[in-house]
């Protein structure tokens, strides 16, 4: 029953590649977000990449300092790009 509560408040689960959160979180601050994840869930694929929730990217984001809007724009810049290929 808890489950069913929590889930009608999450939209959409997004996975991100170890790319894309390196683009987004800046490469300088991967050993602070890799010290951040320790414990949490993470999605391992079959050839054994990783990927990682966007909830979790926020909140090292927010842990680091990084505005809403500062936030949104990260998320946009590196989806742009992806477009853009």
């Amino acid at each position: 029953m808890v489950v069913k509560k929590a889930t009608k408040y999450i939209k959409e689960v997004i996975k991100m590649n170890e790319e894309m959160v390196s683009k987004i979180i800046d490469e300088k601050n991967w050993h602070h977000f890799d010290n951040f994840m320790k414990g949490q869930t993470v999605g391992i694929n079959p050839d054994k990449s990783i990927d990682y929730y966007e909830c979790d990217v926020k909140s090292f984001l927010r842990a680091i300092g990084c505005s809403e809007t500062e936030i949104k724009y990260r998320f946009e810049r590196v989806k742009g790009d992806e477009k853009n290929g």
